[in-house]
Parts: C-alpha cells; structure tokens; sequence
C-alpha cells in the first residue's frame, strides 16, 4: 500500500484497481480457494 499516492487512489477506478492487487497478492500466498472478494469500511488518503 506504501506505493500508491493519493492521486492513485482518489478515483472509483483506482480503488477498485487497490482492491484487485489485494485480492492477487494475497491469493499469490494462500492455498486454492483464498481471497474471493475486499470490502471497506472506511478509506481514508493522508497526504504529507
């Protein structure tokens, strides 16, 4: 998550982008049948 900006994230298109990338890494490491789907509750962008 370090790698994405703000600017990334700011748009529908790029949470659900946030979401896929979740979704394969975390598939990458856990046996068949993992991850089908991320929700959130809340998302909120810190910019320095």
């Amino acid at each position: 998550l370090f790698t994405k900006t703000s600017e990334e994230l700011k748009s529908p298109e790029g949470i659900e982008r946030l979401k896929e990338e979740i979704i394969r890494r975390t598939n990458a490491i856990l046996p068949a049948g993992g991850v089908k789907d991320v929700y959130f509750t809340e998302f909120i962008i810190q910019t320095s």
